[in-house]
């Protein structure tokens, strides 16, 4: 919720450097992932403190597809007037870079920062002691380079 009210008092604070008062109109904040994802749920949660902050709306839609690049792009070719924002990623904004031949935007030309609203990390889990993972019993911890892909099922 830090994260939140950092991106809103940032956006604040860049809309009294315009000549007239920011905002006139609706932001939208996309969200290049489905709905009910960590992106999701901070951009619903940004998006209600600037509602509140400037009495304007913000709608959140969600645009996912081809790994995020669905909504950054929608992103990156509307107008540059700070009325369409994106809730991005280390996906969209440089993994992708690598992984899609022809991108249909370039994350560091066609996006301009605001501010960071998020830090997430991920973990590879299991029950404990399923009997694939059970020490000594084709535990993956034991039997170094014994798998070739992330899933416990050949």
């Amino acid at each position: 919720m830090k994260f939140a009210a950092l991106f809103c008092a940032a956006l604040a604070s860049a809309g009294s450097a315009l000549a007239q008062p920011y905002p006139q109109k609706p932001i939208r904040i996309i969200v290049p992932f489905p709905a009910g994802g960590i992106a999701d749920t901070f951009a619903r949660s940004v998006g209600q403190k600037l509602n509140e902050a400037w009495s304007q709306p913000v709608v959140v839609e969600n645009r996912a597809g081809a790994g995020g690049n669905i909504g950054a792009e929608a992103v990156a070719k509307a107008p540059p007037d700070g009325y369409t924002l994106v809730m991005g990623s280390i996906g969209t904004h440089a993994l992708n870079v690598t992984l899609f031949r022809d991108l249909p935007f370039d994350p560091i030309r066609d996006f301009a920062p605001v501010a960071l609203v998020l830090e997430a990390y991920g973990l590879l889990v299991a029950p404990p002691s399923p009997p694939e993972y059970a020490p000594g019993r084709n535990s993956l911890f034991y039997q170094p380079r014994s798998l070739d892909n992330a899933s416990p099922y050949r």
